[in-house]
């Protein structure tokens, strides 16, 4: 497992230092470009097209008084590219993997990624992210139970979304959960007095 010493920063410290890369995670068509695109743009788009390797985004939020850049990796989900992603699992500070809400094929391969970052990176924040809740009264009770064996193991924080009605839950909140986290867990604040 890849550990990385805190950063100690000091309170008058260039906002460029305060920089939390988030990987977005996931199998295809569970919807983690739209969203990306909800937190950062506020907007759904259904003509979204597949993501080839990795796709950026950016936002700064506050975090304890603090503005600090997210960058956002949005990564493709085909098994065919999945060993670029991978490559990326050792630069995030966080994941927030996404699900779709009731498709059983690509909801599984996201809990495999997320097994695989977890065994590849050890213990980081991590929200999951059920998404497409507009589609259907009732998930999936495969993955339901699927999901409920994987808290038991692991440690993570769950919602259930929609990033096409922004309904359910409140895409700021997911992200600030996992951003708030990294920072906690990976820098220091030195305050000069």
């Amino acid at each position: 497992n890849y550990k990385e010493s805190p950063k100690y920063i000091d309170m008058c410290s260039n906002p460029s230092d305060l920089t939390i890369p988030i990987m977005v995670i996931g199998g295809s068509a569970v919807g983690k470009t739209s969203i990306c695109r909800r937190f950062v743009n506020n907007c759904f788009s259904s003509e979204t097209h597949a993501t080839i390797g990795i796709d950026y985004f950016s936002k700064f939020v506050c975090i304890h008084g603090h503005n600090v850049k997210l960058q956002i990796w949005d990564t493709s989900g085909p098994e065919k590219l999945h060993s670029v992603t991978r490559a990326y699992y050792r630069m995030a500070k966080c994941a927030i993997v996404v699900m779709d809400f009731d498709q059983t094929w690509n909801s599984l391969k996201s809990i495999r990624y997320f097994k695989e970052l977890i065994n590849d990176m050890g213990p980081m924040p991590v929200a999951i992210v059920r998404n497409k809740i507009d589609l259907t009264e009732e998930g999936n009770e495969y993955l339901t139970k699927e999901l409920e064996e994987l808290k038991r193991e692991y440690d993570f924080k769950y919602f259930e979304f929609s990033a096409k009605t922004n309904t359910n839950a409140d895409i700021n909140e997911i992200f600030q959960y996992v951003a708030t986290e990294a920072f906690d867990k990976y820098f220091y604040i030195i305050k000069n007095d």
